[in-house]
């Protein structure tokens, strides 16, 4: 029967075994903020309660377009 020999630790494991533990202090200390979107599942889900900005709120708010096309101006008339 052979002895279990303990494993060398490496550079690279000692590099990650480090950063875990600072992500896990930091994710310890973290403070919630509020109204704060995170992200589940690598996809940010947002559910809007609003209505839909007018065509003739858009300019007062945003400015004149930057493109300014003869075809999609008369498209949306």
């Amino acid at each position: 029967m052979t002895t279990a020999k303990k494993p060398q630790e490496e550079p690279s494991a000692a590099y990650k075994l480090a950063a875990a533990e600072m992500r896990a202090k930091v994710a310890a200390n973290k403070l919630a903020i509020e109204h704060e979107v995170l992200p589940s599942g690598g996809r940010i889900r947002l559910v809007l309660k609003g209505r839909p900005i007018a065509r003739s709120e858009l300019d007062a708010l945003f400015g004149p377009s930057a493109i300014d096309l003869p075809e999609l101006r008369q498209a949306l008339k």
